[in-house]
C-alpha cells in the first residue's frame, strides 16, 4: 500500500499531498522544511500512528490519516471533534 499524506492544522478541511512540493513555513520560526526533512526521516519507518503523533502537531502532517488523527489535531487547537472534517464523518441514522 502506497502512503497517502495529508496536511492538516485545524484552520481548513483537510488535504492530501505530495510530499515532495510540500512547503513548511511558521510565522515565528520560518522555514522549517529542513527540520521536517530530519523529522520525516526518523519516523518513515515508523507505524503510522506514532508517526502522525510526531508529525501531526509540529508540521501539520499525517501519514496515511485516521478519523482520530485528525480530531487529535481539533482537540489540540481546542476545536470540536467534528471542526472542518465534514468530509471524513460517518453519520448512521437509526
Amino acid at each position: 500500500m502506497e502512503n497517502v499524506y495529508y496536511f492538516y492544522n485545524g484552520t481548513d478541511k483537510p488535504c492530501e499531498v505530495e510530499l515532495d512540493e510540500i512547503i513548511i513555513q511558521d510565522s515565528l520560526m520560518g522555514d522549517m522544511l529542513e527540520s521536517f526533512w530530519e523529522d520525516h526521516s526518523d519516523y518513515e519507518t515508523d507505524k503510522d500512528s506514532r508517526y502522525n503523533d510526531a508529525m501531526g502537531i509540529t508540521y501539520g502532517v499525517l501519514r496515511n490519516p485516521t478519523l482520530q488523527d485528525f480530531q487529535d489535531i481539533n482537540g489540540y487547537h481546542g476545536l470540536s471533534q467534528e471542526d472542518y472534517l465534514e468530509d471524513f464523518l460517518i453519520y448512521s441514522f437509526a
